[in-house]
């Protein structure tokens, strides 16, 4: 199980000694939790996300990226300093 906040796209500057900078992926105060099984979830955690009211849904990083990269060149904006 992890936990991501500040998802970041770019497409310059890919140096792993750069600094974190870049487009947001995700709405400031959103959280993104990903779980992977070998199998499947155990029941207690099951439980645990529905009373939560946490539900499976599909987030895509680089289909996030590609999408937001269409969106800001058809407004006419610059996505990249």
């Amino acid at each position: 199980m992890t936990f991501d906040e500040n998802i970041l796209s770019r497409r310059q500057d890919l140096s792993l000694d750069s600094d974190a900078y870049g487009v947001s992926l995700l709405e400031k105060g959103l959280t993104l939790m990903e779980i992977k099984t070998a199998g499947g979830i155990p029941l207690w955690l099951t439980h645990f996300l529905t009373r939560a009211q946490i539900y499976r849904t599909s987030f895509s990083k680089y289909g996030t990226a590609y999408q937001k990269t269409i969106l800001l060149q058809k407004q006419g904006g610059v996505l990249y300093a």
